[in-house]
């Protein structure tokens, strides 16, 4: 019951494709393909609604009323165009998403279900550091919504911060997350973002979680235009991303994208390991693979591959 955080990997990937580093961050490998039954669900939507919209150069939109998956619907779409960079997927509503180690994803019309392909071979960076990318850009586009919403004296919302690896949080509460999902040629990007509706995250047991927030709860308007355009800035976002003619990846633009996704996160936030119940960190740096350096309560310092903390 909540969106999607972890960086996953699933058994139709290619990975002997992949760089070594792929190996060394935070990619969970599944041991089987992990697709649904609700895969084709859109059928019932009309031709129109199916159509891609092109809402910039080489990246594709289309809007759905309804899917069971958006990360489905865009697997089922591949491949793309060779003029195409990107293309994003998004619906009104979702009935099947998935989260972390088969939780579901409960959502309600009104939030962003949104899933970005991308050609593996044009992700600038080495492919750990894309769930950070993501989560900036996530970011980024939520803080432009929040300075265009009316203030609410009554209820002040604003500070927008990254917690590793890709969750966005609203004043420590959790906003947004990203599901990667990988099919040898393309990495389709989900992500998740509270937009009109928040769900109720237990506090224990194994759906346990952060508590969530809503931008409309901050006085952003959730129409179904607002969600759109959220779903179409993002996809553009990374589509100017992944254009050709930017620089090759590097250690400059590798160590820019981590000092960036490091100022977003409040480094005295204490962190739980979900699988490790009771067990507190502090978040110390980001290495430059990816991985998060963590010290506990007793000084002991360890690095973070996969692990969901919250």
């Amino acid at each position: 019951p909540e969106v999607p955080v972890e960086t996953r990997v699933s058994s139709v990937f290619d990975w002997m494709l992949l760089p070594r580093q792929l190996f060394r961050a935070s990619l969970l490998f599944s041991s089987r393909t992990r697709m649904t039954a609700n895969v084709g669900r859109v059928s019932t939507i009309s031709q129109l609604d199916r159509t891609p919209e092109n809402i910039g150069p080489g990246c594709e939109f289309v809007w759905l009323d309804e899917v069971g998956s958006t990360q489905d619907e865009a697997k089922s779409r591949a491949p793309l165009a060779e003029d195409t960079l990107v293309r994003g997927i998004a619906a009104r509503y979702q009935t099947n998403g998935r989260g972390t180690h088969g939780r579901d994803w409960l959502g309600a019309p009104g939030n962003l279900f949104l899933t970005v392909s991308l050609p593996i071979t044009r992700v600038p960076v080495t492919l750990t550091l894309l769930p950070l990318k993501v989560g900036i850009e996530v970011a980024r586009a939520v803080e432009g919504l929040l300075d265009e919403a009316p203030k609410q004296p009554d209820s002040p919302c604003g500070k927008v911060t990254l917690k590793w690896p890709n969750d966005v949080l609203l004043d420590d509460k959790k906003l947004a997350g990203v599901l990667i999902e990988g099919d040898g040629t393309y990495l389709h990007v989900g992500i998740g973002i509270n937009v009109g509706a928040a769900p109720d995250i237990p506090d224990d047991g194994p759906q346990r979680g952060r508590p969530s927030a809503w931008l409309a709860d901050c006085g952003v308007d959730a129409s179904q235009g607002l969600v759109q355009g959220l779903g179409k800035a993002i996809t553009v976002a990374l589509g100017s991303w992944v254009a050709p003619g930017k620089e090759t990846c590097g250690p400059t633009q590798e160590a820019a994208l981590i000092s960036e996704w490091s100022r977003r996160v409040d480094w005295s936030t204490e962190l739980t390991l979900r699988d490790e119940p009771g067990t507190r960190f502090l978040p110390v740096r980001l290495e430059p693979d990816g991985q998060l350096r963590v010290r506990d309560l007793n000084g002991l310092e360890r690095l973070l591959l996969a692990e969901y903390l919250f």
